[in-house]
């Protein structure tokens, strides 16, 4: 009750930035005039919110109101990089920053404190037997080209027609890069024929960063 419709967008979340495991949701309100109860109100739809998806352990559900003014919101308040020194690894960064998170958010001068960084983000590691490519007349040049082809998104040149500019861009359809068969299955030219991904390398699930910020040099968290 009290919400008048939804827009999902995929992609994009505003403490997160831009990324296939990010999205946010753009929640309409009913009419002043329409929510006169207790549970139509904007405090009772956040909380409510928060609730059921408190048990969405695959994914950090964050609700806020958008500011009155530009700039003096929620999202608008103070904010610093946590840095880290020597050899830390990005899960120890996360951790820490989690930590911080949970202690400032105790304290009663600070309220809704968060962080966009996170170290645990699903990806593929993928190992390739370079003195093994090699043998078989593949160079690494040839194999990233591929792999930046048919997975990734590589820009050509653009054009005009009909009064519009458009880009070329090379890549898979997605039925062709969807899962990891998919990377073991890509061809490579050599020197007797096409060579598989299997032959020369293999891959397994991982997680790590979905990207890696720095302040004067040092690997950095948002809070």
């Amino acid at each position: 009750p009290g919400i008048r419709g939804i827009m999902l967008i995929s992609g994009f979340a505003p403490m997160s930035g831009t990324g296939e495991h990010c999205a946010q949701g753009v929640i309409r309100l009913e009419h002043w005039d329409r929510r006169k109860t207790p549970e139509t109100q904007v405090s009772y739809i956040i909380e409510e919110i928060q609730k059921r998806t408190a048990d969405i352990h695959e994914a950090k559900v964050m609700c806020f109101t958008t500011p009155a003014l530009r700039g003096l919101g929620r999202l608008g308040g103070v904010g610093f990089q946590l840095c880290s020194i020597g050899d830390v690894t990005p899960p120890e960064l996360a951790e820490q920053a989690d930590d911080l998170v949970h202690r400032l958010d105790q304290m009663k001068e600070t309220k809704r404190v968060m962080s966009g960084y996170n170290a645990n983000t699903p990806q593929l590691y993928l190992s390739i037997d370079r003195r093994k490519a090699e043998a078989m007349g593949l160079t690494a040049e040839t194999i990233f080209k591929a792999l930046q082809n048919n997975l990734a998104a590589f820009y050509i040149n653009d054009f005009n027609m009909n009064g519009g500019a458009y880009e070329v861009i090379v890549q898979s359809e997605a039925p062709y890069r969807a899962g990891m068969h998919d990377v073991m299955n890509l061809q490579f030219p050599g020197k007797e024929g096409m060579i598989p991904m299997s032959a020369i390398g293999s891959v397994k699930h991982s997680v790590g960063p979905r990207e890696i910020t720095r302040f004067n040099k040092m690997t950095c968290a948002n809070i």
